[in-house]
């Protein structure tokens, strides 16, 4: 369904709306019930509609039919209710392939459910689709003009496409850079994060740059504006081999409302430094990841954080300890690009 056709279906739904309730509070009820019965025909699962027609029937004393209608509109809720909670849980767990094809089956049976918009085009997104997630909050628009959710991220992603140019014509090079030569490669997400800072003006694929100072290493965007910094332990690592003649580059591979997660990979490793591993953890799970959603966002259902803690990290450059990778907590954002689900 495209946004026009969609805006006029929510236009001609919210007329029957108020044609039925000017028609119900004037007691002409058969005439409501008839406008109700058409509004059903047209949108079978509108529990709404089945409830008004059960208001309708009570009216007339039809109390079988105002328990059936009753029924239908308990059921129908309940079905929107549990496949709602489904996609949720689909887009904790990053499965969003799942959880688009479920937002997906929500609006083909309740075309009118805004969340479920903006809980697919967050999912859509997440998987690159730039153009497909901005019809999905377009369409959330169509239902609630005033949805700040949608709005928000639509504001972001036109902001964001001024860039996408540039991003592109990096996309090969970037995927293959990360990917072939994974043991020199790692993913960590930014913390101190910048308070105030604009968010929409950061995409997945940004290459960002590393600032040695006494505390480690600070992140900052091509404007040098400040991010955040690395973790301390890791900071503190990276610049001991920078101070070694080591050089990196980091891109942005994910962003959210305060959270940044950045890819660092070594480009150059100074002889005097040939015995010694920038990261000892072994990456392997970076060969899953396909080059070509680098631009936007590495989609790994989560693989890409198991890795090393460097929280409690006391190992010195050269030491390549096996670890026990940390999984950290998947939280649900608050914003659909993190928006509610």
């Amino acid at each position: 369904m495209n946004i026009k056709e969609l805006s006029n279906k929510i236009a001609l739904r919210k007329e029957k709306f108020l044609e039925i309730n000017a028609l119900f509070n004037s007691k002409s009820f058969e005439d409501a019930e008839q406008i109700a019965l058409d509004l059903i025909h047209e949108y079978p699962n509108d529990f709404q509609a089945h409830l008004l027609i059960s208001k309708i029937c009570f009216a007339q004393d039809k109390t079988s039919e105002a328990q059936l209608y009753s029924h239908n509109a308990s059921m129908l809720e309940k079905s929107l209710k549990d496949q709602t909670r489904q996609s949720i849980e689909f887009a904790m767990q990053s499965d969003w392939v799942n959880a688009i094809e479920t937002n997906k089956m929500i609006i083909n049976s309740f075309p009118w459910e805004l969340e479920a918009y903006n809980r697919l085009g967050k999912a859509l997104l997440e998987r690159g689709n730039r153009n497909e997630s901005l019809t999905a909050f377009e369409s959330a628009l169509i239902i609630s003009p005033t949805s700040k959710i949608a709005q928000k991220n639509i504001d972001r992603l036109q902001k964001s496409s001024k860039n996408q140019t540039n991003i592109g014509s990096q996309s090969q090079n970037l995927g293959q850079a990360f990917i072939q030569e994974t043991g020199k490669t790692c993913v960590t997400k930014l913390v101190n994060i910048t308070t105030g800072f604009d968010f929409s003006s950061l995409i997945s694929g940004h290459q960002v740059n590393l600032n040695q100072n006494e505390r480690g290493i600070s992140i900052s965007d091509q404007n040098n504006s400040k991010l955040g910094n690395l973790e301390p332990k890791l900071g503190m690592r990276l610049s001991r081999m920078i101070s070694g003649g080591n050089e990196y580059q980091a891109n942005i591979t994910h962003v959210s409302e305060n959270n940044i997660q950045i890819i660092i990979r070594e480009t150059f490793k100074h002889p005097s430094q040939s015995l010694k591993s920038s990261f000892p953890a072994k990456i392997e799970m970076m060969n899953d990841i396909s080059g070509q959603m680098i631009p936007y966002e590495i989609n790994d259902g989560g693989k890409l954080m198991d890795l090393k803690d460097w929280s409690d990290d006391d190992t010195e450059s050269g030491d390549d300890t096996v670890f026990t990778p940390r999984i950290p907590q998947l939280i649900a954002d608050k914003s659909p690009l993190d928006d509610d689900f």
